[in-house]
């Protein structure tokens, strides 16, 4: 609920409440707090992930214990990949989530042409090695079923990724 509501809903229940935006987001933040119980954002994010049932495949620094990369699907999501393994597009945008690292957003299309997330990839860096390690995690979910894919990159460098794990697939540069 946005805190613009819980403030409305506060005040239209109590008109003696003298409650602020500023009221509001403190108590968001303490609860953020307590549900994290000092874990860090990464850690917290593996919590959910478990909690929630999502597929998960992470890869760990050399010489570190600190996850590098992270690849998780819904297992609801894992069943339209299975029922829809024709089309699927996928971008990855630039460092502008709170983990500061880029995203890898794997989307496939239905035959009525609606559209689901198939999974989501956090990568240490926009470089092929990368690349080719979340289609590794994307092409274990298929199972042995054949894909199309078709990929909306900035950076072509990536192509290479492609051809080691599926048969056919397209670039789509959007800045053409």
């Amino acid at each position: 609920m946005r805190p613009r509501d819980i403030l409305m809903h506060l005040k239209c229940r109590d008109p003696t409440n003298v409650s602020s935006m500023k009221t509001i987001y403190n108590a968001r933040l303490k609860m953020r707090v307590l549900q994290t119980c000092g874990r860090t954002h990464m850690q917290q994010l593996m919590k959910l992930i478990y909690d929630h049932g999502y597929i998960e495949r992470h890869r760990v620094q050399e010489n570190a214990e600190v996850v590098s990369e992270i690849f998780f699907a819904h297992p609801k999501s894992i069943q339209l990949v299975h029922a829809f393994p024709l089309v699927f597009m996928m971008d990855c945008t630039y460092k502008t989530n709170q983990y500061r690292m880029p995203l890898l957003e794997i989307v496939g299309v239905t035959s009525t042409g609606k559209t689901f997330v198939a999974a989501l990839v956090y990568l240490r860096a926009k470089k092929e090695d990368n690349y080719a390690w979340a289609m590794e995690c994307f092409k274990s979910l298929f199972d042995g079923i054949p894909c199309y894919i078709s990929v909306t990159f900035n950076l072509l460098v990536t192509v290479g990724a492609f051809w080691q794990f599926f048969n056919f697939f397209s670039v789509f540069d959007r800045n053409r």
